[in-house]
């Protein structure tokens, strides 16, 4: 009967093995917005929430640059930088004030976050991109269409309408346009099974410091799936920066 008790009591106080993992939300990069951009030599605010069921234990934080989707790191002076960050107690806000990188090149980038807990629970990863500015990058400008508070319509087959320059001090060595479906995994210039318009244009060795964009023939191919699309515009230069411009369109 003894023994019994002690097996009893003992029983009672296993504790079942937490197999839940924590979850990241509201990530958020400065002033928010869906491509934030930071300052080569300044600081970046980053901020998000960490819930678990019983017990977190830390952060990780991975930045690096998502130029092309396939091979991070080419150039040295590229960003990259791996932070981790102790957690406690079930919830936190975490902020976290980042130095960027003042020698890194242009373009666009991201940081991945993952969290785990005291059991060693490892969260889903949570991507947030942003594009980081020195100054340096080509400069795009798009004066047609016009977006700003009114939803830009891409009528299906029809032909459209792009104007605007891009300009450089040095030398444009790519142009990348193309209008895909976001799929939000920072991969710029990297066509995907929602593209439906992708041109590319080498200019290495021409010395351009400008580039129309009146010149790109864009249609809207007529069995386009209607949604909306984000029209990006991608412009290296010889010294590896990048500069970008994203906006959403409605095929329709």
């Amino acid at each position: 009967i003894l023994a019994l008790a002690i097996l009893a009591a003992c029983s009672d106080d296993e504790k079942p093995q937490d197999t839940v993992a924590p979850t990241i939300k509201n990530v958020e990069i400065n002033d928010g917005g869906e491509y934030p951009t930071v300052t080569a030599g300044a600081d970046m605010t980053l901020k998000a929430e960490v819930d678990d069921n019983e017990l977190l234990q830390e952060l990780k934080l991975e930045i690096h640059d998502i130029f092309d989707g396939h091979s991070h790191g080419k150039m040295s002076n590229t960003w990259e930088q791996i932070m981790i960050l102790p957690l406690s107690g079930a919830n936190q806000s975490v902020t976290e004030v980042i130095p960027v990188l003042g020698t890194a090149i242009a373009g666009k980038y991201h940081v991945v976050l993952r969290a785990i807990d005291a059991e060693g629970n490892e969260s889903d990863f949570v991507e947030k991109e942003f594009i980081l500015s020195n100054g340096n990058e080509p400069q795009i400008t798009v004066s047609n269409p016009s977006f700003g508070q009114n939803e830009v319509h891409a009528p299906k087959g029809s032909n459209f309408d792009l104007q605007g320059t891009i300009t450089e001090d040095s030398d444009l060595e790519e142009v990348v346009i193309m209008i895909a479906k976001a799929d939000h995994e920072g991969h710029a210039g990297k066509r995907s099974a929602s593209t439906i318009f992708m041109t590319d244009f080498n200019l290495t060795g021409s010395n351009e410091t400008s580039f129309d964009l009146g010149q790109v023939d864009i249609t809207i191919p007529t069995d386009a799936e209607t949604g909306h699309y984000e029209l990006s515009i991608v412009a290296k230069d010889n010294a590896g920066n990048y500069g970008l411009f994203i906006e959403e369109i409605h095929v329709m």
